[in-house]
């Protein structure tokens, strides 16, 4: 892979909030998306989020699992339904073509700063859309980070990449009460990310 031949270490979930004397992850992951999310990229400007979505709802479709009973009440616990209904609901709820990918929800606004907060989240930038820890390499040496596994990379909403990724930080067992980002850290983060750009 080419990334072993980058000179530095691997972050893991616990770590993505690090902030000492010696490193500030946030700062150095925040201006690597800034400067990704300006990257102008051969590819469809249309935001992604929900053919990612129906994407994955199409796979889960017709998943049995009954020669395995402990695997199907872990499958059946997933309440796949009830998600596909909620899927329906948030697709009217946020940005999507059902609200020409939220013009109709900036227009709306009450208040300027609100249509530009909307307007600078719901633009579509090219954005990594998996930026959890063991895609990110901290080079020491450069003072950097190096974002990896571009899978999924395409254009997308700028605020679903910047969500994403502070969902990211529960790792793998996705214990969002321990892991996400107190808010002192998403406005240092966000600060950041305004200060790259």
């Amino acid at each position: 892979r080419v990334e072993g031949f980058i000179p530095s270490v691997g972050v893991t979930p616990p770590e993505m909030g690090k902030r000492d004397d010696t490193v500030d992850y946030p700062k150095l992951v925040a201006t690597e998306l800034a400067r990704m999310h300006y990257l102008d990229m051969p590819l469809p400007r249309k935001p992604h989020l929900w053919g990612f979505l129906r994407k994955f709802e199409r796979l889960t479709q017709g998943i049995s699992l009954k020669d395995n009973a402990e695997e199907q009440a872990r499958l059946d616990a997933l309440q796949l339904t009830r998600v596909r209904r909620r899927l329906e609901r948030l697709e009217s709820e946020l940005p999507s073509a059902q609200n020409a990918y939220g013009r109709v929800f900036i227009e709306a606004a009450q208040s300027e700063g609100e249509k530009l907060a909307m307007d600078f989240l719901f633009e579509s930038v090219f954005c990594h859309n998996d930026l959890l820890a063991g895609n990110m390499l901290y080079v020491p040496e450069e003072q950097r980070m190096q974002f990896i596994d571009f899978e999924y990379g395409k254009y997308n909403f700028r605020g679903f990449d910047i969500a994403n990724h502070f969902c990211e930080y529960a790792g793998f067992d996705f214990d969002l009460p321990r892991w996400y980002p107190k808010k002192e850290t998403q406005k240092h983060f966000l600060q950041s990310y305004v200060a790259a750009i």
